[in-house]
């Protein structure tokens, strides 16, 4: 939200409270409130007058009835400012719910975790309006700098580099957004040198969430007022994001590892099969000995599924297709636990370490069969 209103609101703010002053006299150092011109103390500012001018009315004269006329007239106006206030702040307020979606917009665009890295700091600092924004990592208790981004000089986020790493323990305000997943105020540390006014700025911090773990927060300066709801919602619609996009990233890269590797433990299972096809060959040109054995008939595949459960058995073909733990309890409406403990019973069955050679024995034995 903008720091100060635009000039039609401000010479209606301004006007009113000079007639407030003349006709009803000090109204709570309304004069004080009217050179801040943040939206917030203006809301505040009005309903200071409103009660002032009710207050009045009902005490008056009902035999004055200039001084009555005086007093409706100024509620009036001050309704009618109330009136164009509002329409202000929510303006305001859709502007910063589109900047929020472009935001959202270009942090999906990122191709992988690399990208999102150089591009989420810009990104936080265009979307949520802000001055200053510093982001940075959780792990194991403690909390370290990550990435930074400013409108002026960057220079001024310094302070924050010079903060980490540093025990949550001694953070209460971030320890506080990291046990709660909400996000909280605090004052913005100052660089070397700064003036009094600039350790005085108030930002918001908030959590950045994946897998229901805060990963990471979020530290947003705004201006020199104090953040109010609405910026404090925008933080923590922000990180809920950011952490949901670094997941999806995180898990497609590391799938197509998982991948990659299924790969190349099938095509090393292929070519064994080539080696054994030719020796067979070599020794009895007829298959005769397979045949005897009874091989033919009764796929290897067939065999090892023929030992799991029926829920085992979908969670193999899930696995097969290349579904994450959290997309097979999704399908199959249970929990991950046990999506877990199925793919534990599965790599037991097959005799592999992991889901990569699991699917590449299945593979392997499902080739074999077919012969």
């Amino acid at each position: 939200m903008d720091e100060r209103l635009p000039d039609d609101l401000t010479a209606m703010r301004t006007a009113l409270v000079r007639d407030v002053v003349r006709i009803l006299g000090d109204v709570g150092a309304a004069e004080d409130v009217c050179v801040s011109g943040v939206v917030a103390t203006s809301q505040a500012l009005v309903h200071t007058i409103e009660e002032s001018i009710l207050s009045a009315l009902h005490e008056a004269d009902t035999g004055l009835s200039h001084r009555r006329s005086e007093l409706v007239n100024l509620l009036v106006r001050t309704g009618r400012f109330e009136g164009a206030l509002s329409g202000y702040v929510e303006r305001q307020r859709v502007q910063q719910r589109a900047a929020l979606s472009r935001g959202v917009t270009r942090l999906r665009a990122c191709g992988d975790s690399a990208e999102l890295d150089q591009q989420v700091a810009g990104v936080a600092l265009d979307a949520l309006g802000a001055r200053r924004v510093a982001l940075s990592r959780v792990r194991d208790g403690v909390w370290s700098s990550w990435r930074m981004a400013s409108v002026e000089d960057l220079g001024a986020l310094t302070a924050w580099a010079e903060r980490g790493p540093i025990a949550l323990e001694h953070l209460p305000v971030e320890q506080a957004v990291v046990n709660t997943g909400q996000t909280a105020l605090t004052v913005a540390p100052a660089r070397s040198g700064a003036s009094a006014v600039q350790t005085l700025r108030t930002c918001v911090v908030g959590p950045i969430v994946v897998e229901n773990e805060v990963i990471g927060l979020l530290h947003v300066e705004f201006g020199n007022h104090e953040p109010g709801a609405d910026e404090r919602h925008l933080v923590l619609s922000f990180g809920q994001t950011l952490g949901r996009v670094h997941e999806q990233l995180t898990t497609r890269e590391q799938f197509g590892g998982q991948r990659r590797a299924a790969e190349d433990l099938q095509r090393a299972a292929q070519r064994a099969m080539s080696i054994n096809a030719d020796i067979e060959l070599s020794v009895d040109p007829l298959g005769i000995s397979r045949e005897s054995r009874g091989e033919a008939q009764v796929p290897t595949a067939d065999r090892s599924r023929a030992k799991l459960t029926a829920r085992q058995r979908e969670t193999l073909d899930l696995v097969l297709r290349g579904y994450t733990n959290a997309q097979i309890a999704e399908r199959l409406i249970i929990s991950v636990a046990t999506v877990k403990s199925h793919v534990r019973a599965i790599l037991h069955r097959v005799g592999a370490v992991n889901r990569a050679e699991a699917i590449a024995r299945y593979v392997a034995q499902d080739h074999f069969g077919a012969d």
